[in-house]
């Protein structure tokens, strides 16, 4: 979820970007902050921020039985990466799965 709600929020200025300068941002920054971004939509946008909010005030209510919530880096090492291929699709995680990374990203500082 945080992913999108970052491609979208991004959308403006790297699509500005690259049409100053198409040769000069990678075709992974393209993927993802116009191509996932544009398919997100205005209307997928406003559900990822309505399912962040309703995550964030899960995680809120927690504090009143939990004094922290600890979660591993991440899933293993980071995957050895040589750089994407041309012609081929930029890898998808090349340094390695985020998923336990997207909690903390998602629910923001703490208020």
């Amino acid at each position: 979820m945080t992913s999108p709600i970052l491609a979208r929020e991004h959308l403006w200025a790297f699509r500005g970007l690259v049409e100053a300068h198409p040769d000069r941002i990678s075709a992974r920054s393209k993927r993802f902050f116009i191509e996932a971004a544009e398919r997100l939509g205005a209307a997928g946008y406003e559900r990822a921020l309505q399912d962040r909010e309703v995550v964030q005030a899960a995680f809120a209510g927690m504090g009143s039985v939990v004094d922290a919530v600890v979660a591993p880096a991440s899933t293993g090492s980071a995957p050895r990466w040589l750089g994407d291929v041309a012609g081929e699709p930029p890898a998808r995680w090349p340094t390695g799965y985020p998923v336990f990374n997207t909690p903390s990203s998602l629910l923001g500082p703490r208020r």
